[in-house]
This record gives structure tokens, C-alpha cells and sequence, in this order.
């Protein structure tokens, strides 16, 4: 039994080192989904009717900063950049740089470190996406307040016309998500395609 036990370990090891960039993804899709089901849980997000733009803001901003965070600290190659980028053997012939050698990287950790903070950005792109797509933060920040308490003493002109403030401010939100995930996109192919060049 300790045989298979320590050949199931020692697979499961080189299976998480060999597909940690799919690990890695399923772990941040999970987050995602975790975080989007913690911020729809009932009387979590209630849009306030004063300084709505900047709470609703947080709910789209903050979640997209901590995912690209989490991200970039689960990326195998960030911690391979910080741990060696820097590093240079013969720090005494470096002159200035033996004592701010990050301030001189070599041009291969720069491209790599590009190249990582891209691939984290996604995750906080994603929620910002969802979030537009969702259309409910984008209309607070907006609109403020609750289309309901809008609605309780307005006449129905206002009626008309709170209802179609909440249809296109819905519409725009849908609209730059989509313009967002068209740009995200566009500027992946050009990176990948200037990369491969």
C-alpha cells in the first residue's frame, strides 16, 4: 500500500508541474464562479442611492484586481522571475546594478514578465466582463439607487421615462462588454502574432 501511495503522490506531483497553466485556469474559472456567487448572494450588493458610482465601481474594479493578483501569484513564472531575474553572478563587476539590479533587468525577464502579467490580466478581464454583461453594477454606477424606490411616488412620465433610463443604461452595459471582449481579442492576436514573429 505505501508503494502505490507514494506512486500516486509522485504522479500527482508531476501531473500538477506538468499542467499547472490548466491548473492554473480551472482554479481561477472556480474562483470566478466562487466570487460571482458570493457578490449575487441576497442583500450583498444593494445599490445605495448617494456615492452609488463608487460602490459600484468596487464591485467591478476590486474582485477584477484580486483575481489578477491571485492569478499572478499562482503563475509558476512569476515566482521563477522575482527568484531570478534579478540575479546576477558577479554583482561586484555590475557597478550600479549590484545594488539596483532590478532596475536593469535582462531584456529575456522583461519579455517573460510581459508575457505573465498578460496571462493574469485575463482572469480580472473575465469578471470584468461578467460584471458589464450582468448589466446590474454597471446600472448602479450609473443610475444609482433602485429602479423600485425610483418608482414608488414618481408620476408615469417618470414611470416612462425611469424605466427607459434603466433599459439603455442595461443595453450599454451588454454593449461594452461585448466592445471589450472584441478589444481583448484583437489585442491577444496581435500580441500572440507579434510574439510568434
Amino acid at each position: 500500500m505505501a508503494v502505490s501511495l507514494t506512486s500516486l503522490m509522485t504522479s500527482l506531483k508531476s501531473g500538477l508541474q506538468n499542467n499547472s497553466g490548466s491548473i492554473r485556469n480551472t482554479t481561477v474559472a472556480l474562483l470566478i464562479f466562487g466570487l460571482n456567487a458570493v457578490v449575487e448572494s441576497e442583500d450583498f450588493f444593494q445599490c445605495p442611492p448617494d456615492n452609488f458610482a463608487f460602490y459600484a465601481s468596487c464591485f467591478i474594479i476590486i474582485p477584477a484586481l484580486l483575481l489578477f493578483l491571485v492569478t499572478l501569484f499562482l503563475h509558476n513564472g512569476f515566482w521563477n522571475f522575482v527568484r531570478g531575474c534579478c540575479f546576477y553572478k558577479e554583482h561586484e563587476k555590475q557597478g550600479l546594478r549590484r545594488f539596483c539590479c532590478c532596475l536593469y533587468p535582462r531584456w529575456r525577464c522583461s519579455k517573460s514578465l510581459i508575457e505573465i502579467i498578460f496571462q493574469s490580466s485575463l482572469a480580472g478581464f473575465l469578471w470584468i466582463f461578467w460584471t458589464l454583461l450582468q448589466r446590474d453594477y454597471y446600472i448602479c454606477a450609473v443610475l444609482g439607487g433602485t429602479k423600485e424606490a425610483k418608482l414608488i411616488n414618481a408620476t408615469a412620465a417618470e414611470i416612462l421615462q425611469i424605466e427607459a433610463d434603466y433599459t439603455n443604461a442595461g443595453k450599454t452595459s451588454q454593449a461594452a462588454a461585448l466592445l471589450l471582449l472584441g478589444g481583448a481579442l484583437a489585442m491577444t492576436f496581435g500580441v500572440l502574432s507579434v510574439q510568434r514573429c
